[in-house]
């Protein structure tokens, strides 16, 4: 059975490995453990959150992702959305 991540408290990580830890600790009010998150972009630059959207950041890519946030430049991100459907980003 899956349960919604509604059923347990929120957590911020500022990295991946700070996710990966939380992750594997985080329990449900029943004591479960959670096997499905819910993730959302809350703090960062504009250009990061577009990415994120345009990323459609989940489980199974927020690795790449946040390597992508840290290690990519703005025109790596403007390609990004080029070649994958940003229609409205704008780099200013």
């Amino acid at each position: 059975m899956c349960l919604s991540v509604a059923s347990a408290s929120a957590s911020y990580a500022g990295s991946f490995e700070d996710y990966q830890a939380k992750a594997t600790i985080a329990v449900n009010h029943y004591g479960e453990p959670v096997e499905e998150f819910e993730l959302q972009f809350i703090d960062g630059e504009e250009i990061d959150c577009d990415l994120a959207q345009a990323w459609n950041v989940n489980q199974s890519n927020i690795k790449a992702y946040l390597d992508a946030v840290e290690n990519w430049d703005e025109h790596g991100q403007v390609y990004f959305f080029s070649r994958y459907g940003k229609k409205e980003f704008s780099s200013s």
